[in-house]
């Protein structure tokens, strides 16, 4: 079996048992029905982060490798998926608080995270990196960002990181693309 297919399955395998403990806690009555008169799995995403979750350019629809990878978790547990768009921030909220099932936003699992919801394996591992301006060589590495002003995404592992930089200013935005954006601009 090709590596890409086992790593998707076994992503799918570990969000199908993780969901399958959140529903069976937070279902307490009769869940509402979707338009397949199935079951609905929430989900919730924030539609910023391609090639995981984006809206098409054409038809506006929200679409990516979470995106395909949620609705096949659905399936496989016989649910309706409705998918709402949410700000960064406000998916992990909505967790906890039971708005909806689960997220699918491309969150980095942390041990603070971790105590609050759950995650299924990781399959996809990424890191954080410095963006600056092209011809810029004052900033070679995070030491190079005190007392700088740093854009990053709201509720992002970035902003986390960002806030313990000394002297830094961190402006926040409701998505990484926004966050260039004000880089480009030479706002910070």
């Amino acid at each position: 079996m090709h590596a890409t297919r086992r790593l998707i399955l076994t992503a799918a395998a570990g969000l199908t048992l993780m969901m399958s403990g959140i529903t069976a806690a937070t279902a307490a009555d009769e869940p509402a029905k979707g338009p397949n008169g199935l079951p609905i799995l929430k989900v919730g995403t924030s539609g910023t982060f391609p090639p995981f979750e984006f809206h098409n350019s054409e038809t506006g629809e929200l679409v990516g490798f979470e995106i395909d990878l949620v609705r096949a978790i659905g399936q496989k547990m016989g649910r309706d998926v409705v998918i709402s768009d949410f700000s960064f921030d406000a998916i992990l909220p909505a967790i906890t608080s039971g708005t909806i099932d689960m997220g699918a936003a491309g969150f980095a699992k942390t041990a603070e995270r971790a105590k609050r919801i759950h995650f299924c394996d990781t399959f996809y591992y990424s890191g954080l990196t410095i963006i600056k301006r092209k011809g810029d060589t004052r900033i070679n590495g995070i030491e190079d960002l005190e007392g700088k002003t740093i854009s990053v995404q709201l509720g992002s592992i970035s902003h986390e990181r960002a806030k313990k930089i000394p002297g830094a200013k961190v402006v926040t935005f409701e998505s990484g693309s926004e966050a260039m954006l004000n880089l480009i601009t030479e706002n910070c």
